[in-house]
């Protein structure tokens, strides 16, 4: 199961969380097939009257992989209206989404090969290229994020990437060694 599928999957569980969101209840766990969506972090608030919206934050959601078996993680802000028709809650948008993953591969200009202990930066956060040149972050958001790789003795590089939510990019970075 790919994220997209994972976030489709979220839209069935979401009719629960606006009951148990009118009930004043956050602190629970729902299971669906082989989706997991955890709300003991989660948030609610009143987005409009009319129609009656609710944004839940923070719903933890958790997926295996199917090619690694790897429970995977994405975290889903979700806006819900009550649709009067139908006596239920549907999904608006997903905002704020931070489900998505980068794999940056950075190695040498000249020859290809991959840098290791090359520092690649997203915000605050730092990761060291492995053996095979790879950094890799997950639950980014679907919002543009700078991208920095440095390595001693090479000069520094930057770029701007935006993943969409529940999805993965891979990036190759090759720097060039100074004088």
């Amino acid at each position: 199961m790919n994220r997209l599928k994972a976030v489709e999957k979220v839209k069935y569980i979401i009719l629960f969380f606006g009951v148990m969101l009118m009930l004043g209840l956050y602190s629970f766990s729902i299971s669906y097939a082989d989706i997991l969506a955890d709300m003991s972090q989660s948030t609610g608030e009143a987005v409009s009257i009319s129609p009656a919206q609710f944004r839940i934050n923070h719903i933890d959601v958790s997926y295996p992989n199917p090619d690694t078996g790897i429970i995977e993680h994405m975290i889903l802000d979700v806006v819900i209206e009550w649709d009067p028709a139908s006596l239920s809650f549907k999904p608006v948008d997903i905002v704020g989404c931070q489900s998505g993953q980068l794999r940056v591969q950075v190695g040498s200009s000249i020859t290809g090969e991959p840098l290791q202990n090359a520092i690649v930066k997203i915000g605050e956060r730092s990761v060291l290229t492995d053996e095979d040149g790879i950094a890799r972050f997950d639950r980014l958001p679907n919002s543009p994020i700078v991208v920095r790789i440095e390595k001693e003795g090479y000069q520094a590089e930057g770029m701007i990437v935006e993943i969409p939510c529940g999805q993965w990019m891979a990036k190759a970075v090759r720097l060039l060694r100074l004088p």
